[in-house]
């Protein structure tokens, strides 16, 4: 009987998050690692005394371009807004994303998205899924780097990742900053986000 109301709680949560809006749940799009619970994916702080990394990888964008690690450096702080082509809520916050870009920029904030069924199971590009997220990103002027899932960014970050929109902050020396969120914020949510971990890296500076 426990065992038949934990079931039916959990699948009324998992309703009530997909009613919301707040994300879409990923199964096997990417290799995954043990996950932890919903709970702790829609919020996880990132340890105060311990920085971490968010990996070393190469790839490219949606446009062909090379990208590593060092793309971080040139910004204080990079918004890293893990996404899909299937996923609503990802979308419908896209064009808000685009206008934070270009207004956060000359303060020192970069956003990168990472576009997660731009290839299939194998890792190999799917082109048809590449000209789709081309066309939502002109559709929504979400006009910022937009990075495809290679294989080091799995083994880096995305392994990690168990629903979208999920999005991470990251220092220009390439270390995790504040809380990772999962789920779709409004612009003034992000902006409070953004403004306070940029200040925090700037007075860890």
């Amino acid at each position: 009987m426990k065992t038949k109301l934990a079931v039916l709680l959990a699948a009324l949560l998992l309703i009530l998050l997909f009613a919301s809006g707040c994300c879409v749940l990923l199964s096997n799009l990417l290799p995954q690692k043990p996950q932890p619970t919903l709970e702790q994916v829609v919020e996880t702080e990132v340890p105060v005394e311990k920085k971490v990394s968010f990996g070393d990888f190469e790839t490219t964008d949606i446009y062909g371009e090379t990208f590593t690690q060092e793309l971080f450096s040139d910004y204080k702080l990079t918004m890293v807004n893990i996404w899909g082509t299937f996923c609503g809520p990802c979308i419908n916050e896209m064009p808000e994303l685009g206008e934070i870009a270009k207004e956060y920029s000359e303060k020192g904030v970069k956003i990168v998205g990472i576009v997660v069924d731009a290839t299939d199971n194998s890792g190999k590009i799917v082109d048809s899924q590449v000209e789709l997220a081309k066309e939502l990103v002109e559709k929504t002027g979400a006009e910022y780097t937009h990075l495809l899932p290679s294989v080091d960014l799995i083994k880096a970050r995305l392994a990690r990742v168990s629903a979208i929109p999920h999005t991470l902050f990251v220092d220009k020396d390439g270390f995790l900053v504040g809380k990772a969120v999962t789920g779709s914020q409004s612009k003034q949510e992000w902006q409070k986000i953004i403004d306070k971990y940029l200040e925090d890296v700037n007075e860890g500076a």
